[in-house]
């Protein structure tokens, strides 16, 4: 087996149709965090286009982090690194979209608002 094959077999083995579905929300959840926090930026009458580069900036950062771990988890073939990533940053940022859509006056329930 050549070691093109081989790393083909690996990358199979990461991105699986799971790991695709992630990457989905994962990009879905960067996009409305950036766009509940332009809206209160509007809302707030704060808008400044150094925090949306900064925002953005940071954006860019957790997709550099994804294909690192894309490229450790195809070294050491371990697609659960990928998943756990995935997972980690999505939930992180999702919890950035409920704080904006709070702070914009969207009703939240109670235990939403606790997190």
């Amino acid at each position: 087996m050549s070691l093109i094959d081989l790393i083909k077999e690996s990358l199979c083995n990461v991105i699986t149709l799971e790991t695709e579905v992630l990457f989905i929300v994962f990009v879905t959840i960067l996009f409305l965090e950036m766009t509940s926090g332009v809206l209160k930026a509007i809302k707030n009458k704060n808008v400044d286009s150094t925090k949306f580069r900064e925002g953005l900036l940071s954006k860019s950062g957790y997709i550099l982090q994804v294909l690192l771990v894309v490229l450790v988890s195809v070294m050491i073939n371990m697609p659960y690194l990928l998943y756990a990533d995935l997972l980690w940053i999505s939930c992180s940022e999702g919890i950035s979209v409920l704080e904006n859509l709070d702070q914009l006056g969207i009703k939240l329930p109670t235990f939403v608002k606790s997190i």
